[in-house]
């Protein structure tokens, strides 16, 4: 019996020896490998996190583009419809100046007289050679002519585009100064 007993306080006594080294060399090490996973689990998390944002980030950056592009769309149709606009306002004034020179044709300058005098009326701000030319065809050449005009008759001379914003009382006020300087300096000149 006593080596069984023997044996046995053998087998005992290896199994402590081998659980101390256990705990003192290989557990040792686990206790790192534990930290090490959990910072591995927190840099994960963290990595998780800013994924999320990226995503609601990139999100954000499609539905701005998205308006963008709506907003892109309705600017190249209003300048579509502005360009339009202005074709056929320039097909008008074109057909305008037609029929203006046939009624000029039917009543031809006298022999021996001259054009009629032309105040320089691109003087008057806001008016500049296109709407000069406009005045002239519409048979206003001086500011005393256009200083007796209303509103609404050098608006029917010029019809601008519903979107051109001309100041017609400012034109005709200037017009009417100009025209008195003239009487002033004609008077002046007179013996």
């Amino acid at each position: 019996m006593e080596v069984w007993t023997a044996l046995i306080g053998g087998i005992i006594i290896g199994w402590l020896i081998e659980w101390v080294i256990d705990w003192q060399y290989w557990r040792r090490g686990l206790d790192s490998l534990y930290a090490a996973e959990a910072k591995l689990r927190d840099a994960l998390a963290k990595s998780e996190a800013e994924k999320a944002a990226v995503l609601t980030a990139s999100a954000q950056c499609a539905t701005q583009l998205d308006d963008l592009r709506s907003r892109l769309e309705t600017l190249t149709r209003t300048e579509s419809g502005a360009r339009r606009s202005l074709e056929a306002a320039l097909r008008e004034t074109a057909q305008l100046k037609e029929q203006l020179a046939v009624v000029q044709g039917a009543q031809p300058v006298a022999a021996g007289t001259s054009p009629p005098q032309r105040d320089p009326l691109a003087k008057i701000e806001g008016i500049g050679p296109a709407y000069e030319q406009l005045l002239f065809d519409a048979g206003i050449h001086t500011f005393a002519q256009l200083a007796a005009l209303s509103a609404d008759e050098l608006r029917a001379a010029i019809r601008p585009a519903a979107w051109q914003k001309l100041d017609f009382d400012e034109w005709i006020r200037a017009a009417q100064e100009l025209a008195a300087q003239q009487a002033d300096a004609a008077g002046d000149r007179m013996p």
